[in-house]
């Protein structure tokens, strides 16, 4: 197993992950900061109110895109065990 092999199978793993949770972190953040902007315009300082919205807002995003995210996780995870002779063997070829 070369030194290339190892930087591009972990290069491609961290740009899976940031794929996959970065829409999730984007739909995290605008939720959060729409109830803040709410909870400063009415005065209403319920801690709880901000979990809610942001649990609800995120199950929505898993629940319509959980197959694409499922598509890349799986691509990903049969193109390594397929090419795993090859990145022991050192004859991956990128």
């Amino acid at each position: 197993m070369t030194e290339n092999a190892i930087l591009y199978i972990a290069q491609h793993a961290i740009k899976l992950i940031l794929t996959i949770a970065s829409p999730m972190v984007a739909v995290g953040v605008s939720i959060a900061l729409t109830v803040s902007v709410f909870q400063s315009a009415t005065s209403i300082q319920e801690q709880s109110l901000s979990y809610i919205p942001k649990m609800f807002g995120i199950m929505m995003f898993l629940l319509f895109s959980g197959n694409r995210i499922y598509n890349l996780i799986t691509t990903y995870a049969f193109w390594l065990f397929d090419n795993i002779p090859m990145i022991i063997n050192g004859t991956l070829r990128f």
